[in-house]
């Protein structure tokens, strides 16, 4: 028996109707247009499928193929068939793929297998291969196969599991130094000053814990659509220095100079302090972190029309590629790796974009590539001032609430 490593194409019929149906007798009356009809039925279930569909003979050589295939790949009509389906698969499937044939040809069993397929753009992408055998037409084994697109599970079950290593390293942090500062304060010769420094050391990693803590907390209100947002009239000012006096302390670490273009006339939106105040510290402290030391980073603040504001935070540090622009605002997205990877979990830009959007507002990103930069920009709508009795009669609200 010839198998997939057979050079000639396998030459057959590729009608749907000859393919699905037995040989029979000749067609009563009437019974033509039944069958023609039904043929026609099946051609169209067969083009609804987003699957690739597949049939195979006895030597594993395609007999035919769904349309979706064509139009996936790129490829002309018919070269798909007997081994030429091969080529759009990945070079490091396919001897895999080949033995996997081979063994269910010899066996007649099933064919279950993950193999990358080349698109039409060259881009490979990961999918599920199956097909199950079936004596046909009397003349023996044919096999029915599907190939399903699973790259985008295949590639959140890694973000899962990178998340996972990612939130236990980044968890386990604080608790180290805290662990060390409580061994120093039980020892009973320790000085006042010493004890002092231990007890700020251990007030930073415990409010970072805290911090870390809150941002999941924060995820899975929002994955479960019971985030509320308690509103009430905030003046942009007050929301840029409370979000300036969380990022401050790493910048003045690292030595950096903070410039602001801000206008003096008052603002005022309606929202969720909290939040907004999160969502502005998220971008600041990440211009930090992503900054050199002694690094400018420039906050400005500007009106677009009535109605309106903009607040950009402007970096010199590592920038973005346009793949890493792409995912910016993933959950669990870590899009700088290796030294300029500067720690977190991968939520915080994710969150700052959901709250900014609970909102009304924006936010984007934008670099000239790595190592010149970022910009990241919000635009929220604002408000006349609210009296004290008119912020009463606001309702808290809920995101895409799923209760019942």
């Amino acid at each position: 028996m010839s198998t997939l490593d057979h050079e000639s194409l396998h030459i057959v019929k590729t009608d749907m109707a000859h393919t699905f149906q037995a040989p029979r007798a000749a067609p009563q009356p009437g019974e033509s247009t039944s069958i023609e009809a039904s043929a026609s039925e099946l051609r169209a279930l067969v083009a609804a499928v987003p699957q690739f569909l597949w049939i195979y003979d006895g030597d594993g050589h395609c007999t035919f193929s769904s349309e979706q295939w064509m139009r996936y790949t790129g490829t002309a009509a018919g070269s798909q068939l007997g081994s030429g389906w091969l080529e759009c698969v990945h070079p490091e499937e396919r001897a895999a793929l080949r033995e996997r044939w081979n063994r269910a040809i010899a066996t007649g069993m099933a064919l279950d297998i993950e193999m990358r397929v080349r698109a039409a753009d060259g881009r490979y992408r990961w999918f599920e291969h199956r097909a199950l055998p079936k004596r046909a037409d009397g003349v023996g084994l044919k096999w029915f196969g599907t190939s399903t697109d699973i790259n985008n599970l295949k590639d959140a079950l890694r973000s899962k599991d990178e998340f996972f290593a990612l939130a236990a390293h980044e968890l386990r942090n604080p608790l180290v130094p805290i662990a060390h500062a409580l061994k120093v304060l039980e020892r009973s010769d320790t000085n006042p000053r010493s004890r002092r420094a231990m007890q700020q050391k251990m007030r930073r990693q415990l409010s970072h814990l805290i911090r870390l803590t809150e941002d999941l907390v924060d995820v899975a209100r929002i994955a479960a659509g019971k985030l509320e947002l308690q509103s009430s009239p905030i003046e942009i000012h007050d929301l840029m220095r409370d979000a300036l006096d969380v990022a401050q302390p790493l910048m003045n670490e690292k030595g950096q100079e903070i410039l602001r273009r801000v206008p003096d006339s008052p603002l005022w939106l309606v929202g969720d302090g909290v939040r907004l105040v999160q969502a502005l510290s998220n971008v600041l402290t990440n211009a930090a972190k992503y900054s050199p030391p002694g690094a400018r980073i420039t906050l400005s603040l500007t009106t677009l029309s009535p109605g309106r504001v903009r607040i950009a935070v402007r970096d010199t540090g590592s920038g973005l590629t346009e793949e890493a622009l792409a995912r910016i605002f993933d959950l669990f997205e870590q899009v700088h790796e290796g030294p300029r990877c500067a720690g977190g979990l991968g939520v915080g830009l994710s969150l700052t974009k959901r709250f900014v959007e609970l909102h009304g507002g924006t936010i984007t990103a934008e670099s000239e590539g790595p190592n010149r930069g970022s910009t990241f920009t919000m635009e929220l709508p604002t408000t006349d001032f609210l009296s004290p009795a008119e912020v009463s009669s606001l309702t808290p609200c809920v995101t895409q609430s799923q209760e019942k």
